[in-house]
């Protein structure tokens, strides 16, 4: 007569895995609220602004943190003005025949195409500002308006008296440097 062994693991494994699948059959319905059933239930009590005085001091502390940004902003304003101005496109002009380009003249560039703008704040109450622009100019060669060319270039800008106790009256703009890092044929 011969004996049987008893699988143990095996066993143990069909014990294991009949209860998991009783259990999951055995489990009444549970029912899962939802977002908005949870939501609906939440209640919080925001007090009211009281007159005036609050509101002057959440003025105040915008004001402070975003003061920066509003210095930043009318740069780059002054920065875009001066985009559209003679003197620009002559310094843009000089550098294009610097890189013996064959513009003919200042009016020959058509437009620019701003691409990108770094701007830093600098001194002691951030009054002045360097804005570093990338773009691309666009440009008629040889008085022919068939025959266009396109070229990258790096403008430093330097923006002088930002002081925002005048209304930045006093600022002024400049042009530092002009580089032509790429001609598009």
């Amino acid at each position: 007569m011969t004996q049987k062994t008893i699988n143990w693991i095996g066993l143990a494994t069909l014990i294991l895995a009949l209860a998991l699948v009783g259990n999951i059959f055995l489990t009444p319905n549970v029912q899962v609220p939802t977002a908005d059933d949870i939501a609906s239930k939440i209640v919080i009590d925001v007090p009211a602004v009281n007159g005036s005085v609050d509101n002057v001091k959440i003025t105040a502390i915008y004001d402070e943190l975003f003061k920066d940004d509003a210095k930043k902003d009318f740069a780059e304003a002054l920065m875009a003005d001066e985009l559209d101005t003679r003197a620009f496109k002559r310094a843009v002009f000089d550098a294009l025949v610097l890189e013996n380009r064959s513009i003919e003249h200042y009016r020959d560039i058509d437009k620019f195409v701003v691409t990108d703008i770094d701007t830093t704040l600098f001194g002691v109450r951030d009054e002045n500002a360097t804005i570093i622009v990338t773009m691309k100019a666009y440009y008629i060669l040889d008085g022919d308006d068939e025959e266009t060319e396109k070229a990258r270039l790096v403008v430093e800008f330097s923006i002088s008296d930002l002081e925002e106790d005048d209304e930045y009256d006093d600022a002024e703009v400049s042009i530092y440097d002009i580089n032509v890092p790429k001609i598009y044929d």
